[in-house]
């Protein structure tokens, strides 16, 4: 049988092609087992060429701008390559990386290339290490989890973090452990993150910590975290200021720029040493009574952060949605008027006012529920 010369020279072609493709697939694969990193398109307005900053100009920022992004888009350097890109784009400075699935909470194997690729876009990355799942159900706790928690921070040290950001420390909101003193309490999570902080200071690591955000607003919680023994104790503490989770207000449910002002300013003023960083809400549970968009709602809650003169907020969203929160600093940087930020700044004004010409009245301390503050 004889071959057309034209389809011998087209079978050349797709053979060569064929070559080539799994060439670049290759060359792509074990560019990536060697630690290489996807390049990053420029941020919008930067030129094509800009030199993004070394890792060695990356430092804790003043304030934080930043998102949490759970262990699959931490691992997957495609993934968070995006994220990355969005975040340089909207001004972002942290990533909060989750060192443990969300389910088992087993440690997820993030690649240092992935913390490189952080780094050298000018991006501070935050290893988040949850200690006890949904809060501390034995006492006294394993030496064995212990052991294991703090074998991860050493891990995610080795892979390039400079922060560790340990949350769920603290004990079950119920009253399973209640044997338990409250001093006792404090002692077992103020010691832990002291000890932690003490063995990876060594190493010029900070250590941070997640705290209820009811914490900012009462004392002598039954979880154990109180902020004037945290002072002590971590380099950064973040409330979870989640205005779905202050279920005992639907006055701060319904009003985020208030309840993230309010949080902010008494945990400001009882802080002496740490620096002080609100996780926000970025998703959509009970925004609907505040009569405001996911976007406007998530914007309120960032200029809150700012006109308290705080260090910074996290956006959190477990669904890892954020275009609210993409759209929410797009109005934030657009230079018009966030609607009804005014009305909202107004409204925290005129208590101060009623405060001052009533000093003495007595302010209702938020009851403890299981709900408030936590994660969504």
């Amino acid at each position: 049988m004889k071959t057309i010369p034209g389809m011998r020279y087209l079978a050349i072609l797709v053979t060569a092609c064929c070559f080539f493709l799994n060439f670049m697939i290759y060359s792509e694969y074990h560019d990536s087992l060697q630690g290489g990193t996807p390049p990053v398109r420029p941020a919008a307005g930067e030129p094509a060429g800009a030199v993004p900053p070394s890792r060695t100009e990356v430092r804790r920022p003043a304030e934080y701008r930043g998102i949490y992004l759970h262990n699959y888009s931490a691992r997957t350097t495609k993934v968070l390559a995006e994220y990355v890109t969005r975040a340089r784009q909207h001004k972002l400075n942290t990533l909060v990386l989750d060192m443990q699935d969300a389910v088992y909470f087993r440690p997820g194997e993030i690649p240092a290339q992935n913390i490189a690729l952080c780094l050298s876009n000018g991006i501070w990355p935050v290893a988040r290490i949850v200690v006890f799942p949904y809060g501390l159900k034995e006492y006294p706790v394993p030496q064995s989890l212990i052991a294991e928690r703090m074998a991860l921070a050493r891990k995610a040290v080795s892979l390039g973090f400079r922060e560790i950001q340990f949350d769920y420390i603290r004990f079950e909101d119920s009253g399973r452990l209640r044997h338990v003193g409250q001093d006792e309490r404090y002692r077992m999570v103020e010691g832990f993150l002291s000890n932690a902080r003490k063995e990876l200071a060594q190493k010029g690591v900070i250590v941070s910590a997640d705290v209820f955000g009811r914490v900012a607003l009462n004392r002598h919680d039954p979880i154990g975290q109180r902020l004037e023994g945290l002072d002590n104790a971590v380099d950064v503490i973040l409330p979870m200021a989640y205005p779905s989770h202050y279920t005992w207000s639907a006055y701060m449910i319904a009003n985020p720029y208030y309840t993230l002002y309010k949080s902010s300013v008494a945990a400001r003023d009882r802080l002496k040493k740490a620096q002080l960083a609100m996780y926000i809400q970025g998703f959509e549970m009970r925004v609907g009574p505040s009569g405001l968009s996911l976007p406007v709602y998530i914007a309120h809650q960032m200029q809150a952060c700012t006109d308290a003169k705080i260090g910074g907020w996290i956006v959190w969203n477990a669904a890892q949605n954020y275009e609210p929160t993409w759209q929410a600093l797009s109005l934030m940087a657009g230079g018009r008027p966030i609607p009804g930020i005014e009305a909202a700044r107004a409204a925290v004004a005129r208590e101060a006012q009623n405060a001052a010409v009533q000093p003495d009245a007595k302010k209702a301390a938020p009851p403890r529920k299981r709900t408030e503050g936590g994660r969504a």
